[in-house]
């Protein structure tokens, strides 16, 4: 995917052009989906980062894997996310958010899921399956979590090509922004969680299961959005 290089923003050579430039970044910043999908993508990425902050403490403490099969249960992990971008992808090409919205129900049922398995289950006495189990929730959640990439990124630059399109060269630099400051979120609501006691890194995924309910709640009211658009 690349973004043009003649887009009205390098063209706008008078004063009319460039009131016309601003004019629709501050439109296009107000945008229900541009507000609603910048939500999602720090609901995601906050869903993502509060507990992936602490995922090795919850490999070898809570779901009991030793320390000598770390590094390829974390190699696992990134195996499939690279199949989740290319998932992000296939769905970018299908029909954007229209199609996604159920991947949003699988990744906070994942994490409620995680949580309960090590959370119902004697620490001194936990199952092996469960552990297995677990991680393959885990590999399911990160799969999730990486797919809105591309659909995201294409919804934002397909609003502003359509509607706004002095606001074009903005659009691309949303998503990256948008995911830092999920990635700061969630790991700061983490870790204030788990300092004040409130929480322990065992059950910070349910923390985590909010972030994901949320992104379902946002990725929904996205698919109406961008349905009513089209």
């Amino acid at each position: 995917m690349y973004a043009p290089k003649d887009t009205p923003q390098s063209q706008a050579n008078t004063p009319e052009e460039a009131a016309k430039i601003s004019s629709d970044r501050k439109k296009y910043i107000v945008h229900p989906i541009t507000v609603t999908n910048a939500l999602f993508i720090i609901c995601v990425t906050g869903a993502q980062y509060s507990y992936y902050t602490y995922i090795t403490e919850i490999i070898t403490k809570y779901l009991h894997f030793t320390d000598s099969v770390l590094s390829i249960l974390l190699f696992i992990l990134g195996i499939v996310s690279i199949f989740g971008n290319k998932l992000g992808g296939y769905y970018a090409d299908r029909g954007n958010m229209q199609d996604i919205p159920f991947l949003y129900v699988i990744m906070p049922v994942s994490l409620v899921l995680i949580g309960l398995l090590i959370n119902l289950t004697n620490p001194h006495n936990f199952p092996l399956a469960f552990g297995i189990i677990a991680f393959i929730l885990i590999a399911v959640v990160c799969i999730v979590n990486v797919s809105y990439g591309a659909n995201v990124t294409v919804l934002f630059l397909d609003l502003a090509n359509d509607e706004f399109p002095g606001a074009l060269d903005l659009s691309s630099t949303f998503n990256p922004v948008f995911s830092n400051l999920g990635i700061a979120v969630g790991s700061f609501v983490s870790s204030i969680a788990i300092g004040t006691g409130l929480f322990n890194i065992g059950n910070i995924v349910f923390i985590s299961a909010i972030f994901g309910f949320c992104s379902l709640a946002l990725v929904l009211r996205l698919k109406k959005l961008t349905k009513e658009d089209i």
